[in-house]
């Protein structure tokens, strides 16, 4: 009988351990994905340009209306002279970089068109980032039925529709100095297309967006990606706080949502301690004090309250949270590695 009284128990909480519940976001800082050990001094130069801006390719519509097509979208979009004579400037890349960094503080950051000026300068640097940029825009036009129903009568028409293919590619490598050793060597890429219709070509071409400022949008968030390839980086993540039924879970939660963790933590010892408390209360105290220690960097204990909390809950999620804390030790080694 004691057996059954206790297996209901253990099922009870175990059905009811994911009910109310609060979640506390806190900044959760991470390696950068790509270890490039520790490099702390870098130069970043200039980056090299290359485009294939392809405009006015007009689809199969036939015969002589192709042609003229073509002819108009050419002289409209002007891919043989307006665009080759507008360029993506490699050095916005590398000052868009430069920046990045600089506002990431990790690195000491020195702007190099190329080359160094003395070689004292060259030795002083731990490391080299030199990247390539590559970008495509390919433009379509053809002409389109456009089908409509009013009033119980079908009427087609043909309007222009424009298609903007836009892909961007930027290869960078990071060369450390003292050795020639290549850090990483990377190629990120990004795409967009834009889409418009018109009664007209010139209306269909207008509409279209600029090229221009979608490579421009692609570029920032390639560097972007860069900066978290080879940089600590912070990311927000949401840890949960158990509710409760006393009135010290109920203060405890209050307390945590106001990021007093010590008072919280003092709560839901006194919920632990105290013999008239309801089991289902005690573990989750037990897994908020687990929080507590997860945010304060206690990672080991963390882990083995979780570990406990999964063996009386029998929860899943308590074993996400060991693991997630696991993790964070991991990360936390290979960081203080690397600012030695």
């Amino acid at each position: 009988m004691k057996k059954l009284v206790l297996t209901t128990l253990i099922s009870i909480i175990a059905i009811s351990f994911s009910g109310c519940a609060t979640y506390i976001r806190v900044s959760v800082q991470k390696p950068s994905e790509i270890n490039i050990g520790n490099v702390k001094k870098i130069s970043i130069n200039n980056f090299s340009v290359s485009s294939n801006v392809r405009t006015g390719q007009a689809n199969s519509l036939g015969a002589m209306a192709t042609q003229a097509l073509v002819d108009y979208a050419f002289e409209k979009l002007g891919s043989k002279n307006n665009h080759s004579e507008r360029r993506y400037d490699g050095n916005i890349v590398s000052d868009r970089l430069y920046n990045k960094l600089i506002g990431s503080n990790y690195f000491k950051l020195i702007k190099r068109d190329n080359q160094y000026n003395t070689l004292d300068e060259k030795n002083s640097v731990d490391a080299s980032l030199t990247g390539f940029v590559d970008y495509n825009v390919i433009d379509s036009v053809e002409l389109v039925d456009d089908i409509r129903e009013q009033n119980g009568v079908t009427i087609r028409n043909k309007k222009f529709s424009a298609r903007r293919r836009v892909e961007t590619r930027v290869s960078y490598q990071m060369i450390r100095l003292n050795d020639g050793r290549s850090l990483n060597s990377t190629t990120l890429s990004d795409s967009d297309s834009s889409l418009a219709t018109g009664d007209t070509q010139d209306e269909a071409i207008r509409r279209l967006r600029d090229w221009y400022w979608m490579v421009d949008e692609h570029l920032n968030n390639i560097t972007e990606r860069i900066v978290r390839q080879i940089t600590p980086y912070y990311i927000y993540q949401d840890l949960e706080i158990k509710d409760g039924k006393s009135k010290n879970m109920k203060n405890g939660l209050e307390y945590a949502k106001r990021y007093l963790w010590e008072n919280a933590k003092k709560e839901w010892d006194t919920v632990i301690i105290d013999p008239k408390s309801d089991m289902e209360d005690i573990i989750f105290a037990n897994y908020n004090i687990g929080i507590y220690n997860e945010v304060n960097g206690n990672f080991d204990l963390a882990a083995d309250i979780f570990d406990e909390c999964f063996k009386k809950s029998g929860k899943s999620e308590c074993i996400d949270a060991k693991y997630r804390v696991e993790g964070k030790k991991r990360d936390t080694k290979i960081l203080a590695e690397n600012s030695k």
